[in-house]
C-alpha cells in the first residue's frame, strides 16, 4: 500500500478522491502522486498540532504531471485536534518569487523544478510547513472522481463555457469525473473569471471529503479503501501513516473547513496576465499558522 488521505488533501487526497471500487478486476495504473516533504513524518494530535499539504493540479493532459504547470495549487490548513480548517487556494498566475528563477507566475514552478520546487515556492510565499504534497493531471483527475462514484454538489449559478466544456443550470448536482473536470475548469462564465474557478475548485475537495466521510462510517469501510488505494496512488508515505491521515481525512469536518482564495487583483507583467497578491494573503497564512482556522 503506498502512496493525503483527498483531492488528502492528507485526508481529503487519501481518503476521497483516493477511492476505488474492490470489484475492478484490472487494476489501473497510479492516477495520483502523494508524497511527504523530505522527512517531516505524521505526529499524533495535540494541542493546536496543525498539519499542512499542498494539492497541486498539472494542466498536462496525458503524460508526467510534473511536466506541466500547476494551473490548480490549495493548501489544505488543518488542526489535527479538532478536524476544522481552511482550504487556501491560490491563483495560478500569482506574481511570486521562484527560488533559483526570479519573480514569474507561481504556476511556472512545476515546469521549473517539479512538486520539490512548488512546495518550495508555496512555503517561500506563505511561511507554512508544507508535510505532505499531492500532485494530478486533467485526465487522472477523471478518473479519480470516477472511482470515487462520482462527488455532490451544488452549482449556485448558471455556468456554460465551450472551452471547459461546462453546462450546468443551478441547483444539486452529481458529478462523474468528466463533469467535474469541466466545472473546475470553467472560468470564463465566473463573475471573478480565475478566482472563481480557485474558489470552485476547493468546494470540489469539499465534496469529495464528505463523500469519504459517509462511505467510511465504518472501520472496515475504511481500510476497504485504503486497500484499493494501492493500486490508484504512488506514494513514499508508509503505510501506518497513510492509516493515521485517512482516520484524520475520517474525523475532518468539511462543514467546520474554510474555503476561501487569497485575495489580489489583475495586473501585467513580463508581458503576461499575472495576478498580485494583496497583503491580506499574509493576513491569511498568519491566521491559519497556529491552529489552521481562518
Amino acid at each position: 500500500m503506498r502512496r493525503i488521505a483527498l483531492m488528502i488533501a492528507a485526508a481529503i487526497m487519501l481518503g476521497g478522491f483516493g477511492t476505488y471500487r474492490v470489484t475492478t478486476k484490472k487494476p489501473p495504473e497510479p492516477v495520483i502522486v502523494i508524497n511527504r516533504v523530505d522527512d517531516a513524518a505524521y505526529r499524533e494530535p495535540s494541542g493546536s498540532s496543525t498539519l499542512f499539504v499542498l494539492i497541486i493540479g498539472s494542466d498536462v493532459r496525458s503524460g508526467d504531471p510534473a511536466a506541466g504547470r500547476s494551473d490548480s495549487l490549495h493548501i489544505l490548513a488543518l488542526n489535527t485536534a479538532t478536524g476544522h480548517g481552511t482550504v487556501i487556494g491560490i491563483p495560478r498566475d500569482s506574481w511570486v518569487d521562484i527560488p533559483g528563477h526570479g519573480i514569474n507566475k507561481i504556476n511556472a514552478s512545476l515546469v521549473f523544478g517539479g512538486p520539490a520546487l512548488t512546495v518550495q515556492t508555496v512555503e517561500q510565499l506563505s511561511g507554512l510547513p508544507i508535510r505532505y504534497w499531492a500532485l494530478i493531471d486533467f485526465s487522472r483527475f477523471r478518473t479519480l472522481v470516477d472511482a470515487l462514484g462520482g462527488v455532490d454538489l451544488n452549482i449556485q449559478y448558471p455556468m456554460h463555457d465551450v472551452f471547459s466544456g461546462s453546462d450546468f443550470e443551478p441547483g444539486p448536482h452529481h458529478l462523474t469525473g468528466a463533469a467535474a473536470l469541466a466545472f473546475a475548469r470553467d472560468r470564463h462564465t465566473l463573475p471573478r473569471g480565475d478566482f472563481d474557478r480557485s474558489f470552485n475548485q476547493g468546494r470540489l475537495l469539499l465534496a469529495a471529503l464528505t463523500k469519504f466521510r459517509k462511505d467510511t462510517a465504518s472501520p472496515l469501510r475504511l481500510f476497504t479503501y485504503l486497500a484499493s488505494f494501492r493500486s490508484l496512488v504512488r506514494s513514499n508515505v508508509p503505510t501506518g501513516e497513510l492509516i493515521k491521515l485517512a482516520e484524520l481525512g475520517r474525523r475532518a469536518d468539511p462543514s467546520h473547513i474554510t474555503n476561501l482564495v487569497l485575495p489580489g487583483d489583475g495586473g501585467s507583467a513580463g508581458g503576461a496576465s499575472v495576478v498580485f497578491l494583496a497583503p491580506g494573503a499574509q493576513d491569511v497564512f498568519r491566521s491559519v499558522r497556529n491552529g489552521g482556522v481562518l
